[in-house]
């Protein structure tokens, strides 16, 4: 198998750390030959350590029913008023189509209406106690994640202002450091 060329194999560093100068550690792997000598050993091909990608992380159940990205505007609360509402004409829904199809009410559209009005207040309070914690879960996570992006922004915002005082930080003040440099040679 022929070895992937050599930009593939660099890694950059974790943002934060310095990258080192040296090479990386390198490995040889026996390769068999391709041609009539019956799979005999005729070279070795060099390669970094791992030239496998990282894995991703795993994504949890949290990760499916609340994705939070990065960046995500925090909702309000207020949001959260038509979430219930929404969730309760959903279980009223269900209810209505349940009682009219089967049970003491079946095809029975005035007692059916009743019956569903009926369970209007419980309709609200299983909405409100499945939307207020779901709510509450997700402005956390998205919370979360946009703490997580402000602290990146700001490692990020203090490593592009640690400059070393030799490297000066406009392109005229560089070539004219440059230029001096060459005089002085």
């Amino acid at each position: 198998m022929p070895a992937l060329p050599r930009p593939f194999f660099r890694r950059s560093a974790p943002s934060g750390q310095p990258q080192s100068k040296a090479t990386p550690p390198r490995m040889t792997r026996v390769v068999p030959s391709r041609g009539k000598s019956n799979g005999a050993v005729t070279g070795t091909i060099t390669e970094t350590e791992s030239s496998a990608p990282a894995p991703k992380p795993r994504r949890s159940l949290m990760d499916f029913f609340f994705p939070a990205k990065p960046g995500m505007p925090e909702p309000p609360w207020s949001r959260v008023i038509g979430l219930i509402i929404t969730m309760a004409v959903i279980w009223e829904v269900i209810w209505f189509v349940t009682y009219y199809f089967t049970g003491p009410t079946a095809h029975n559209l005035a007692k059916t209406a009743q019956a569903v009005l009926d369970f209007f207040p419980l309709a609200l309070a299983f909405s409100a106690l499945g939307s207020i914690p779901g709510f509450w879960l997700m402005r956390r996570r998205i919370r979360a994640a946009n703490a997580t992006l402000a602290a990146e922004e700001g490692k990020r915002r203090e490593l592009a202002h640690q400059r070393p005082s030799t490297i000066p930080s406009s392109s005229r003040a560089r070539r004219r450091q440059a230029a001096k440099a060459r005089r002085h040679r």
